[in-house]
């Protein structure tokens, strides 16, 4: 009844897939819905049984996509769903991942004092806090090449010293 819906869905799997982007079930139901509303098709509702029927037409599922493994925990604030809606023959490699990260580091000392949050991050003065008097930040900055905590970073937090501490 809604082949037209079901084909324009089917056909931005694919096209999204080939680009290696990542796909949701509540991306293909608002495709759906919006593809509905541009033809006029009135009543449609891109439910979770309609799309269900959807995936077990064209054999779509579920799958983790695979790419590099992180090696330490960050904080990844660009980073995108690592699953996505697949076809049968689709191999489900190759998404690269924004790598862009932050550290923040949250401690309180034994008697449950909160510390000044460490925020490490690349650029000595970041754009977006042109201008800014640094030592009223909410937070401790510090920059460091790959906003890693490294022992210096951690220390010059520790002691609060204002010697340099990037790489």
């Amino acid at each position: 009844m809604y082949e037209d819906i079901e084909t324009a869905v089917i056909e931005f799997l694919k096209l999204a897939r080939d680009r290696r982007m990542a796909v949701t079930g509540p991306m293909l139901s608002t495709l759906a819905e919006r593809e509905a509303s541009a033809n006029g098709v009135e009543g449609f509702k891109a439910s979770e049984g309609w799309l269900s029927r959807v995936k077990g037409r064209h054999g779509i599922c579920g799958r983790a996509l695979s790419g590099d493994a992180a090696d330490e925990t960050g904080l990844y604030f660009r980073a995108t769903s690592t699953k996505s809606l697949v076809l049968p023959k689709d191999t489900a490699h190759g998404i690269i991942q924004d790598k862009s990260r932050l550290t923040l580091m949250v401690c309180t000392s034994m008697l449950g004092e909160k510390e000044k949050l460490l925020l490490i991050w690349k650029s000595e003065k970041p754009w977006a806090l042109k201008g800014a008097d640094m030592s009223k930040l909410p937070v401790v900055y510090k920059a460091q090449r790959k906003a890693w905590m490294i022992g210096l970073v951690f220390c010059c937090w520790m002691k609060d010293s204002t010697t340099e501490c990037s790489n």
